[in-house]
């Protein structure tokens, strides 16, 4: 079960304004850059009616329905030393463009997918220059219920999507190292619930499959500028993220992003590939 489960059927296109800001801020911050050409081409290879732009609230369309029995095995896992028992945990993103294609070559349905591990931070051996999980933190979260604490997620979520005629995968406009992290966005995990006023304490207790659910809230810079733009408001400081899509012109303009956010465990050390040799469980 996906711990943000996201789902947008408004996707509407950039304004021509919109996409001369976007050049404008690629342009600007490559003029030192010698690939300059590189990341302003690609932008070019578009018309603003090919790119779009989601500028989204970020809290879980579902609820997280996991069972008391799924939540013991899970925290039993993330307790242990898992790496040394065969068992590979790492947190996953998944996105999903449905599209009416023009083209009869075109798939309706692409998706792509990106993950890291979970790991602790005394782990030996862990290439600490990629990013990470951390395992005692998120296991608070889970066994605690702590709607307070929010979980740093680095290097996961990109933000730029190029939506291709067999497949849809990331791309970068902004040359590495990117300080301000808008090829894949900084985010903050978080526990959600709602809870009556008037429970008593014991009502209160943590079981994390009754009324819970996740969000995600991107901290690091949006683009152009620090700009976000959604017609709802949802007060001062709602969960929020950001979203580009790139389109091929094999599609017309009416297709869907589902995106999904959790992690896999795999009862085996080797990648995600279909098979009896390997369980996969996609929370």
């Amino acid at each position: 079960e996906p711990m943000v489960s996201l789902k947008f059927t408004q996707v509407p296109s950039l304004s021509e304004e919109q996409y001369t800001s976007l050049k404008n801020e690629i342009e600007t911050t490559n003029t030192t850059n010698m690939k300059l050409n590189n990341y302003t081409e690609f932008v070019n290879r578009f018309k603003a009616t090919d790119i779009t732009r989601l500028d989204v609230y970020s809290d879980s369309n579902t609820l997280w329905e996991i069972s008391p029995a799924a939540v013991h095995y899970l925290t039993t896992v993330l307790e242990k030393n898992s790496g040394k028992q065969g068992f590979d945990v790492t947190m996953r993103f998944e996105w999903t463009v449905y599209r009416e294609p023009e083209s009869t070559t075109a798939q309706k349905l692409v998706s792509g997918v990106k993950e890291i591990e979970v790991v602790s931070k005394g782990d030996i051996g862990v290439n600490r220059t990629k990013p990470y999980v951390d395992r005692e933190a998120l296991l608070h979260l889970i066994k605690s219920c702590d709607t307070n604490k929010q979980l740093k997620v680095d290097g996961l979520i990109p933000t730029f999507i190029w939506a291709k005629e067999t497949e849809v995968t990331s791309v970068d406009l902004f040359p590495k190292p990117d300080e301000h992290n808008r090829n894949v966005k900084n985010v903050e995990l978080a526990l959600q619930h709602f809870r009556e006023p008037n429970k008593t304490a014991t009502e209160k207790r943590c079981a994390i499959w009754d009324g819970y659910y996740w969000s995600i809230n991107q901290i690091s810079e949006f683009v152009p500028n620090g700009t976000f733009d959604n017609p709802v408001d949802m007060g001062s400081d709602p969960n929020k993220v950001q979203f580009y899509i790139f389109s091929d012109r094999i599609v017309s303009s009416q297709y869907q992003l589902i995106a999904s956010y959790g992690y896999c465990m795999y009862l085996s050390p080797k990648c995600c590939v279909e098979g009896n040799s390997l369980i996969k469980i996609l929370i």
